[in-house]
């Protein structure tokens, strides 16, 4: 293992410590200064992007009429962009029965955002997430 300081493309410089032959070594410190970004600017860059992504959930939950979620100011936003990937999922795979707008329904009423992150692992498993509630309220 050695450490190298690696001047990244945006222009800041970081000490990272590589490993397997100086030629791989080599290539990822070219890529780096190239293309790479230090780690403050990619966190800062993901922040920007879940706070984009939290925005326009909440843009999509207004206009679905949506009830606000209630928790922190960092735990709804997050909350509202689970909810709504959900909630669109399953608006679009559900029948309109009268059991899915049951459930459709309840799932609107919630507004403890602690009830949606402690859900989020049904993100791209909506269908099992419908049937778990179906089976809590019907």
């Amino acid at each position: 293992m050695a450490k190298y300081q690696v001047t990244f493309s945006c222009g800041h410089t970081e000490e990272k410590a590589l490993f397997g032959p100086v030629k791989d070594r080599e290539r990822k410190i070219e890529y780096w200064e190239k293309y790479g970004t230090c780690s403050e600017c990619y966190k800062t860059q993901q922040e920007a992007k879940r706070q984009e992504e939290n925005e326009r959930a909440a843009k999509r939950a207004e206009a679905s009429g949506r009830a606000k979620l209630t928790g922190s100011e960092k735990q709804v936003a997050w909350a509202t962009t689970i909810r709504e990937n959900i909630m669109g999922q399953l608006e679009q795979i559900l029948n309109k029965s009268e059991n899915a707008i049951k459930i459709l329904n309840h799932l609107n009423s919630i507004t403890e955002a602690k009830f949606w992150i402690d859900n989020r692992s049904y993100q791209g498993a909506e269908r099992d997430f419908g049937i778990k509630i179906a089976k809590e309220i019907l």
